[in-house]
């Protein structure tokens, strides 16, 4: 076998010397040629999205090889990179976190390079394995919502859904049951108790969902924000009686009135003051006397 123990830098990036065999198929590493020289994979990885920075696979005993759509040793959408890592031992790792559904889902995640070994050209296909992903979200919600009201959706992909068919669950944070899902394959939150939703109560809630199918799950926060309502203040009727004899400016009454919202309430009277027997403070709610009394 011939071998070949060089190095180079081109714009201070290492030139991998790579050594493959004619075919070589391997779940996430496939290059196909027609006649390349005697060599080996002699480990594989699986390399999943949104993973940390990792090898692909380690091929022993190299020439030269690069990523003839950059001429580089990386490749143009810079998702991947050749390394020299140690002897003559050669690697292929991802160069970036790399995201399965803007990758190439429809392909099942293999995508393939064209490169340069030894002035020949040869197809590799690189593969990103899909992961079941469910990302945090916040959700607002008005207090004045009713049961069944739909607030919001668990954002799952649809290539997960296609690949994985979760079920979703609520696991924690919802308090006295406010929220529910629709159906457990469909991540819709609803209103399950219009009665919780109140913003002087609780203004934030913090769900804790689970996605999976029993072979793969994941878990994510929805924060539920309450938006307040500006209600209207709480005033019963009132009967007061008095002596026919106070003088005006006398105080009669002081009205009780309360707002849900602890909001500053002001006073009016808009009607059956006949004669315009009595004031009220605008401020305060004190009604005084403001003319003559005659029973």
């Amino acid at each position: 076998m011939k071998s070949y123990n060089l190095s180079t830098f081109i714009d201070n990036s290492l030139i991998i010397y790579i050594l493959v065999v004619s075919v070589l198929i391997f779940s996430n590493c496939i290059m196909q040629s027609a006649s390349a020289a005697d060599g080996d994979v002699v480990v594989q990885y699986d390399v999943y999205e949104n993973d940390e920075i990792r090898k692909v696979c380690v091929i022993a005993e190299g020439y030269p090889m690069l990523f003839i759509d950059s001429g580089h040793v990386f490749s143009s959408d810079n998702n991947w990179m050749i390394e020299y890592a140690f002897g003559n031992f050669q690697n292929i790792k991802t160069n970036t976190v790399i995201d399965y559904e803007t990758y190439a889902p429809l392909a099942n995640g293999a995508k393939t390079y064209t490169v340069d070994v030894h002035e020949t050209a040869y197809q590799i296909t690189l593969t990103v394995r899909n992961k079941l992903e469910v990302d945090d979200q916040s959700i607002h919600i008005s207090e004045n919502a009713s049961i069944n009201d739909v607030i919001g959706l668990i954002y799952v992909s649809s290539y997960d859904l296609a690949d994985f068919s979760p079920s979703f669950y609520i696991r924690g944070g919802n308090t006295n049951h406010a929220f529910a899902l629709s159906s457990p394959s469909g991540g819709t939150i609803i209103v399950n108790d219009a009665t919780q939703l109140d913003y002087e109560n609780i203004a934030n809630y913090n769900l804790t969902v689970l996605v999976g199918n029993g072979s793969y799950t994941d878990t994510a926060n929805i924060s539920i924000s309450v938006t307040n309502v500006n209600e209207p203040p709480v005033v019963a009727d009132q009967i007061v009686s008095i002596n026919e004899n106070l003088a005006p400016g006398a105080i009669t009454y002081e009205m009780v009135a309360t707002d849900p919202d602890n909001d500053s309430l002001s006073y009016a009277i808009v009607g059956g003051n006949t004669g315009n027997a009595f004031s009220i403070s605008e401020t305060t709610g004190l009604i005084h006397v403001a003319g003559n009394l005659n029973y």
